[in-house]
C-alpha cells in the first residue's frame, strides 16, 4: 500500500499486489495521479510504503528493510509519457 497526497489538501492510497519470496529483493516503479510532500497538517510523514501479508484490509502488516517513504521522480508536463 502506498500512501500519497496528490495535493496539499487531499490524501490518497494505492494498492499494488507484489510477490516477495522471503529473503528476496525487488524494486518497483509506480505511477500516481499526483504527488506533493506538503502535508496539510504540517506533520512529517514517517511512512508511506506499507507491506501486508495477504491483503491490506485483512492482512498482517509486515516489517521490512528498505525505504519507508516514496521517492518521487518528477516529469516535465511537456514530456510525452506512456504508462
Amino acid at each position: 500500500m502506498f500512501q500519497f497526497q496528490p495535493t496539499y489538501e487531499y490524501g490518497g492510497a494505492q494498492a499494488l499486489k507484489v510477490e516477495l519470496p522471503k529473503g528476496s529483493s525487488k524494486t518497483y516503479s509506480i505511477s500516481l495521479p499526483g504527488y506533493t510532500d506538503e502535508n496539510y497538517n504540517g506533520n512529517v510523514l514517517n511512512n508511506s510504503i506499507y507491506l501486508y501479508e495477504g491483503d491490506w484490509q485483512n492482512g498482517k502488516e509486515l516489517d521490512y528493510s528498505g525505504p519507508k517513504i516514496l521517492t518521487p521522480k518528477y516529469f516535465d508536463e511537456s514530456q510525452d509519457l506512456i504508462s
